[in-house]
């Protein structure tokens, strides 16, 4: 079956969102349209791709200390001086100060707030699987890239994914716009050359 996704960008001033290849003339203000061959489950499943006002890329004094952010979710602000461990699907809650400080380091974090949905996990956990390896960082990690619950999520969002400077948010699972969104260059992160392994959790 072949559908028009539709993915809208909101930012003003991004004349285009630089390695979402499979997305046609983005532009501010306007819709973009992805001509895919698409499971029937997600041809009416169509997420917004947006770039909120950069929030600064201050470390706290101390893991667990209180950040707050303007956008939900946040694509930069405010983080622990730890982030967390690459390339894993985690099945509780990984605190925003630490994924955030994930996304300064040229990361890419999925987000989901559903109970019921393991078979979407699993899909989206194909998705990192399926990234090439991570050029900048010779393979170790394999890739920068995690997938964590967040209950903090809009109640109308399902699954999102942020990189620096980027959202992508959905009410539902598409696994073609989140695997666009997953190519995209993330070569604007502050330090898109760090690759050490994360100390967030313990073991």
């Amino acid at each position: 079956m072949r559908a028009w996704l539709a993915i809208g960008v909101l930012a003003a001033g991004c004349e285009r969102i630089a390695g979402l290849h499979d997305l046609h003339g983005v532009q501010p203000g306007t819709d973009a349209r992805l001509d895919a061959d698409v499971d029937a489950e997600v041809a009416s499943c169509n997420g917004t791709l947006d770039m909120p006002a950069n929030e600064g890329a201050t470390h706290t004094a101390g893991d667990g200390d209180p950040v707050t952010y303007t956008a939900n979710p946040p694509a930069s602000g405010t983080h622990y001086p730890d982030w967390a461990k690459w390339n894993r699907t985690y099945p509780t809650a990984i605190p925003r100060g630490y994924w955030v400080h994930n996304l300064e380091h040229s990361g890419v974090v999925f987000l989901y707030n559903c109970s019921d949905c393991q078979q979407e996990i699993d899909r989206v956990s194909a998705v990192i699987a399926a990234m090439p390896n991570d050029a900048m960082c010779g393979g170790s990690p394999r890739v920068r890239a995690l997938i964590t619950p967040d209950p903090m999520l809009p109640t109308d969002v399902r699954w999102a994914a942020v990189s620096w400077d980027h959202r992508y948010v959905a009410s539902c699972l598409n696994i073609m716009e989140l695997t666009a969104f997953a190519a995209m260059d993330r070569a604007n992160a502050p330090e898109p050359d760090q690759c050490a392994e994360g100390a967030y959790p313990a073991n």
